[in-house]
């Protein structure tokens, strides 16, 4: 799938609804499913943003060569940089200016294949067609190369609420996504929070998509959203593919190169026939010089073979090693997503995380209401499972109510030294 084909309209399905625009207009539209908004878009290709709550962002040094050589070396990385087995990792890069001895600076952006291939199914059952799957947060990447503001912090409206995404050297650092918040108040929090997460201490506030804030530097209409669709975001040349996409259209081109080598192999058959009816001598040397070729063909086929399978059993013990002594996600990670789960009415007082061991949090909240929904955005995390809630006590401080609180959850990538016995007494 082609990321620089011709788009129609952007648009940003989530379960809470989904966010579209037409190109050439400013403002977006909501509808309640994909088939509404196909009914009131027309036909023609999307440009569809990945939401910034599936989505992976991450930074690192790659060789400077071509995309194909990056793309290859990206590969063998993912399985370090994200706490998923990288065989169910869609995945595409951003090459950047940003180039010194270690290599050249590129932003991966990765999800979970299998949320893309339901994604997929969910846009051909709408009849939508596909011109690429492109990241959310890049439309902000646009919009300040728009505005001339290379290091900023970019607040729009997502399909889920609203997207804080850090740029910094014209560049996507960090991206999240939060509830819709009408307070001013909680909107500064929101945002503190997204500086915090992002290691950044202050930044210019650019409101998109005419939000409001009477403290934000710069005020734009524009739309983030429909911004993907641009010419400027298709110069990106990202679009996130599946594993099983990428090979399938790898099998195409081997096919196609298959039946060029089965058309020269024709010709060759009609010419060597034609020598052997006017000269058997040199038919003769002909079918000596196959034969050399084949049994040396034959010889290199086997080298070959055995070298991918050595390659292979290397490949095996380097993952089981990885997997042995090499956590999936750092802790500093780990503390900052639980955070972004903190609701206005929790406040974590312990957080205690060991290699092979689940991780415990411990807190207050002001209701019960409050702790429940903490629990249950840790349960909608991709990062953890086996979230549960060890206690709920309540209690009073200084005369006021409330709950005090510990959860257990299983960190994604954090294996156990050694695995629990099952069905034992």
């Amino acid at each position: 799938m082609s990321p620089t084909t011709s788009a129609a309209y952007a648009i940003e399905p989530s379960p809470d609804g989904i966010l579209a625009g037409r190109i050439g207009q400013k403002h977006t539209e909501r509808f309640r499913s994909l088939e509404e908004a196909r009914g009131a878009l027309g036909r023609g290709p999307a440009v569809v943003a990945l939401p910034r709550r599936s989505l992976f962002v991450r930074t690192m040094r790659v060789p400077n060569a071509s995309k194909a050589d990056v793309r290859a070396a990206v590969a063998t990385q993912l399985g370090l940089l994200l706490p998923l087995d990288p065989a169910d990792i869609a995945f595409d890069f951003h090459l950047t200016d940003d180039v010194n001895t270690e290599g050249r600076l590129a932003t991966v952006f990765a999800l979970n294949a299998q949320q893309l291939e339901e994604l997929k199914a969910s846009l051909a059952a709408a009849d939508i067609e596909v011109s690429g799957f492109v990241p959310s947060c890049l439309g902000s990447m646009v919009l300040a190369s728009q505005l001339r503001v290379p290091d900023c912090l970019v607040i729009s409206q997502s399909a889920a609420g609203l997207g804080f995404d850090v740029i910094r050297g014209g560049e996507i650092t960090y991206a999240r996504e939060a509830p819709t918040v009408a307070e001013e108040d909680s909107l500064r929090g929101e945002i503190a929070r997204t500086l915090a997460a992002a290691s950044e201490s202050d930044l210019p506030i650019v409101m998109a998509d005419g939000l409001a804030l009477p403290s934000a530097e710069f005020q734009s209409n524009e739309s983030p959203l429909v911004d993907l669709a641009s010419h400027e975001a298709q110069r990106m040349h990202v679009s996130l593919e599946s594993p099983r996409a990428l090979m399938e259209r790898e099998k195409a081109k081997r096919a196609a190169k298959t039946r060029f080598t089965v058309l020269l192999c024709a010709a060759a058959a009609v010419m060597w026939t034609w020598v052997f009816l006017n000269d058997s001598d040199v038919n003769r040397a002909a079918r000596q010089s196959e034969a050399r070729f084949a049994a040396s063909l034959r010889t290199l086929n086997s080298a070959v073979t055995a070298a991918e399978a050595r390659l292979l059993e290397k490949t095996k013990l380097k993952t089981t090693l990885d997997r042995a002594f090499a956590p999936k996600q750092a802790i500093e990670d780990v503390l900052a997503v639980v955070s972004n789960h903190t609701n206005d009415g929790v406040w974590l007082t312990n957080f205690s995380a060991e290699f092979g061991k689940p991780l415990e949090v411990r807190g207050t909240a002001l209701t019960n209401d409050n702790v429940s929904t903490f629990v249950a955005d840790l349960e909608g995390d991709q990062r953890f499972r086996d979230v549960r809630l060890l206690f709920a006590n309540n209690g009073t401080i200084e005369e006021r109510h409330v709950v005090q609180f510990a959860v257990q959850a299983h960190v994604i990538g954090n294996l156990p030294i050694v695995d629990p016995k099952k069905g034992g007494k």
